[in-house]
C-alpha cells in the first residue's frame, strides 16, 4: 500500500499542471506552461472543434434529402473511380445548349450511383442499365435524389441515381 501512495505522489509531482490548465490555459500566467505549448493548445483545440463540426454537419447532411427529380439526356461518361473508395461516377450531356460569351457548349450534369443504397435501388442493375444506355447511345431519361452532403465512400456528387429509364423516340 505504501509503495501505490508513492507512485502517486510522484506522479502528481510529475505532472506540475492540472487537466484543466493543460486543456484550457489561460493568460493570466503564460510563464507557466510555455508560449509554444499555449498557443499550441488552441490551435489543436480549434483543429478539433472543427473537425467535429465538419462531422456532425456531414453526419446530417449526409442523411438530409434536398430535392428529387429527374433529368433527360445521353450519357455521354460513365466509370468506376476512387484512389481509395470506389464509387460509380457519371456524366450526362442534357437536351439543349448553354450559350457562353464566345460560342455555345452542351449543358453536362454529373451525377453518381449511391454505395449505400439507402433508397431500395439496387446498384449493380443501375450500373448495367448506365453501361448500356452509354454504349448504344440513347437518350436516357435518369431519376434522383439530390442530398446535402454525401461522404466520400458513399458517391462523388450529390445526385444519386435512382432509376433509369431509356427514352422512346417519339415518330411524327
Amino acid at each position: 500500500m505504501e509503495n501505490l501512495r508513492s507512485w502517486n505522489t510522484k506522479r502528481a509531482e510529475k505532472r506540475k499542471h492540472p487537466l484543466r490548465q493543460i486543456l484550457f490555459p489561460s493568460f493570466d500566467n503564460p510563464d507557466d506552461i510555455g508560449f509554444a505549448r499555449f498557443v499550441g493548445r488552441y490551435v489543436r483545440t480549434a483543429v478539433l472543434g472543427s473537425a467535429l463540426a465538419y462531422a456532425g454537419c456531414g453526419a446530417v447532411g449526409n442523411n438530409w434529402q434536398y430535392s428529387d427529380g429527374a433529368r433527360v439526356g445521353v450519357v455521354n461518361k460513365f466509370a468506376e473511380k476512387g484512389f481509395i473508395w470506389k464509387t460509380h461516377e457519371g456524366e450526362m450531356a442534357l437536351e439543349g445548349l448553354v450559350s457562353g460569351g464566345q460560342g455555345t457548349s452542351a449543358n453536362l450534369w454529373d451525377f453518381s450511383i449511391d454505395k449505400a443504397a439507402r433508397h431500395g435501388e439496387n446498384e449493380q442493375v443501375l450500373v448495367d442499365e448506365l453501361t448500356e444506355a452509354l454504349n448504344a447511345g440513347r437518350k436516357v431519361k435518369i431519376t434522383y435524389k439530390q442530398m446535402v452532403m454525401t461522404w466520400p465512400w458513399r458517391s462523388g456528387s450529390h445526385y444519386l441515381v435512382q432509376k433509369v429509364e431509356p427514352m422512346t423516340s417519339v415518330q411524327k
